[in-house]
Formats: structure tokens, sequence, C-alpha cells
């Protein structure tokens, strides 16, 4: 193994999944219509029932369907419908209708049924959005990750499970039935997504970026700490094959001069005030602060020689 590698687990896994969603945007629909009536058989044969067939609710609301349908034996159909007398019509809250235009032994088995209110002017449908597909796309393949995040932890140790997972995600592809504007709810969308992880422990992968960083450091300067909290990894390549992974990884430290600096030298300080010292130490942007500590107190100038005089870095 390299000075610049560390041990770890690679996955690469396909998941592809087929979900439904809801259309969240409506339409409002002008015509002379005034809503949908399901035609419900719940007959032995198929029924025809030609455009004008006439349904009349309970309170005696006469509707007419708009085009001629066949409803399967056994089935129901949806079919759009107007007020037989459009200027007396307003509206009518959900309800059941009979099928005038039938033998009466037939109007209990074949009937119609409105599941919203059907109103004057028009009524609102659903329609499918850019932002329906968009959500539906995300949330499916965030489904997906979970899948896959679920089998790769079943393949990982108690304490691998604790460790990082650096994460790259690609959709293969995705596709819904339908399209933007289209009267349809629910809908479907079709997703095939890759996702590879890349497992390591992340104590020896910030040890070793704590040497690289102390290697690049001038003579001059020590490194303090690294702050974990800004460790940002990029998977740039991966070789399933080789089980190789290359993360460019980013960080962020502090550092600090050391007590060897030249900007220490003790002898630049000899004889010097207090406000001379700090004078002199102002003009370098390394310098954050300085505290200077008189022994015994009542000195008011460094000593007069390099070595009583003691220099600290933190």
């Amino acid at each position: 193994m390299g000075e610049n590698e560390i041990n770890g687990k690679i996955f690469e896994i396909v998941k592809e999944g087929n979900k439904s969603f809801v259309a969240t945007e409506e339409k409002d629909i002008i015509s002379d219509t005034v809503g949908k009536v399901t035609i419900i058989n719940n007959y032995s044969k198929d029924q025809q029932l030609v455009a004008t067939t006439r349904l009349l609710s309970p309170d005696g609301v006469l509707l007419r369907i708009k085009s001629d349908i066949k409803v399967p034996a056994g089935q129901s159909l949806s079919v759009e419908v107007y007020a037989d007398k459009p200027d007396e019509f307003t509206e009518l809250e959900p309800t059941q209708f009979i099928i005038p235009g039938l033998w009466s032994g037939l109007q209990d088995k074949i009937y119609g049924e409105s599941k919203a209110a059907l109103t004057k002017g028009g009524f609102k449908v659903k329609v499918v959005s850019q932002n329906d597909i968009d959500n539906a796309a995300k949330s499916l393949a965030d489904e997906l990750y979970n899948q896959a995040l679920s089998e790769v932890d079943q393949q990982l140790s108690i304490t691998e499970k604790l460790h990082t997972k650096v994460v790259k995600r690609e959709v293969i592809s995705g596709q819904t039935d339908t399209e933007i504007g289209a009267e349809i709810d629910p809908f479907n969308y079709n997703l095939q997504q890759k996702i590879i992880f890349v497992v390591f422990d992340e104590k020896k992968l910030v040890n070793l970026v704590k040497q690289r960083i102390e290697q690049d450091l001038p003579p001059n300067k020590q490194l303090l700490g690294l702050d974990t909290s800004s460790l940002n990894y990029n998977l740039e390549k991966v070789d399933i094959v080789e089980k190789v992974a290359n993360l460019k990884v980013e960080a962020s430290g502090l550092a600090a001069l050391t007590e060897q600096s030249g900007l220490f030298s003790k002898e630049d300080l000899v004889d010097m005030s207090e406000e001379e010292v700090k004078k002199y130490f102002a003009d370098f942007s390394e310098v954050e602060n300085v505290e200077i500590q008189f022994i015994p107190s009542w000195l008011r100038k460094m000593p007069g020689s390099a070595v009583r005089i003691e220099v600290v870095v933190k």
C-alpha cells in the first residue's frame, strides 16, 4: 500500500424501480359540461350507452352524457356529462343517478355515480406538472438509494457500519408514462440508478491528511490542529475491478510559527519596552496576538541578554 493510501471497501449497486405518483396541479376545464359521472355496470352483460343518454338524480336533476360509451360487464367507466337545462343548473353534490332509459329491472344494476361536486361552467382536473415529474424522480432516486445503502450495510461489520461512506449516484435512465400538462392522475415514473459507495475509516484518513499538510508546511511553521468538520470529499475515479478509488480531500487546519522561526530572534528583542515589542511583531501578518510577561513584574523593559528572554508560541 502506497504512502497516500488507506484500506477501505468499494460497492457498486444498480437499482431500478417503478412507482405511481399523484399530480398536484389543477386545470379548469371551461365547457358546457358540468363534470364527470362514473357509470357502474353490475350486470352480466356489457352495456352500450349513446351520447345524450339521460341520468336522473334523486332530487330530479336531469343530466345527459356527452359521448357514446360501452361499459363492460362488472366494470365501470367515467363519462363527461352536461345539464339538460343549463340555465337552471347551478351545482350538484356527489350523488347517484338512475338511467331512466333502461328497463326498470336493470336500473339498480346499471347506474351512475358522481364522486365530486358537479358545477356549472366547467370543472377542475388534475394535470401533471414539471415539478411533479422532478419530485417523482428525486423521491424514487432517494428510495432506491436507501435500498442500496441497506444492502451495503448488510455486508459490513458492526465497526465498518460506523465508517465514513462517500457516495456517488448516477441516473442511468429515468422516464415517465406521461407528459407535462397531461390530464392523468396518478402517473408512473421509472428510474434506473447506479450507486457507488466508498467505505473507509476516517480517523486513518485524517492522520494521513495531517502528515501531508505537515510535509507541505515550510520549516518555520507547525500544524496546531485539523478542523475535521471542514473535510470535504470528491470521488474522482473508481475502478470496481481493481477495487481502487481516488478521493480528492479538502481540509482546513490551523498552523503557527515555530519558536525557531526567524521572527522570534531573541537578539532583536533585547532592551525593548513592552510597546516596542508589540510594535515589532505588529509588522508580521503571521502574528495574531502578543502577550508579554515580565519577571519580576516590576520590570518595564526586556532583559539586556537574549539568554534571559523566553519565547513561547501558542
